[in-house]
């Protein structure tokens, strides 16, 4: 089921076996990342999408990562790993995302007050800011300017990610108040291959803030 509001929300994207998968919720993580784009380092194909989410059903929420899919082929993954969410990440439209109603968000890269402006404005519950780049889709372990961030946050429910790692994401918490957080690169020993001492510790730092900035907030 999709969570209605978001709070306190914790992501971890670019997961690729099931044994992952596990032990990121293990660890506290509230959803996972499963990523369809084949030019990302990341990707996982549909099939292993769908053993993963199955077997890891009622753990957490599994956000299905898409950039540019055609809707034929976006509609069979759907129908096969049952996301909770589904991130859009690439050039898709305002209606295209708006087709798959509360579930969708998109991912905004910001570069400048244009690409805030859009982030602010674009149909949904939530949308998902990150740094913006001419070739990737996320996973740069770069951060998006932070005034631009901060705008968009003050301004919605937003998921911040770009450049969060276990050392900085407590700060950026406090610092800009998103209603979530996503890594990928941040917890890494190397390109694509996750740490789970730096997932344990993202979660717990990330967690920490939360709680902090509600004290601060009340």
């Amino acid at each position: 089921m999709v969570t209605t509001v978001m709070k306190d929300w914790v992501k971890v994207c670019g997961i690729q076996s099931v044994a992952d998968a596990k032990r990121c919720f293990d660890a506290g993580v509230d959803a996972i990342g499963l990523n369809l784009w084949a030019q990302s380092s990341r990707s996982i194909s549909i099939e292993l999408a769908a053993e993963i989410s199955q077997a890891v059903k009622g753990d957490g929420e599994i956000v299905l990562l898409t950039v540019n899919h055609s809707r034929e082929d976006l509609e069979r993954a759907v129908e096969l790993v049952m996301p909770d969410w589904i991130q859009f990440h690439g050039d898709e439209s305002q209606n295209e995302t708006s087709a798959y109603g509360d579930k969708a968000f998109k991912a905004i890269g910001l570069g400048g007050m244009e690409d805030a402006e859009t982030a602010k404005g674009w149909p949904g519950k939530l949308v998902l800011v990150d740094a913006r780049d001419a070739y990737l889709r996320g996973g740069t372990g770069m951060s998006p300017p932070a005034e631009l961030a901060k705008m968009v946050c003050a301004f919605r429910p937003t998921i911040l990610a770009g450049g969060l790692n276990p050392d900085n994401v407590y700060d950026a918490i406090l610092r800009f108040a998103p209603v979530g957080v996503d890594t990928a690169s941040g917890v890494e020993a190397s390109p694509a291959i996750k740490d789970f001492s730096k997932i344990e510790r993202f979660v717990a730092q990330s967690k920490d803030a939360f709680k902090k900035l509600e004290l601060n907030q009340e």
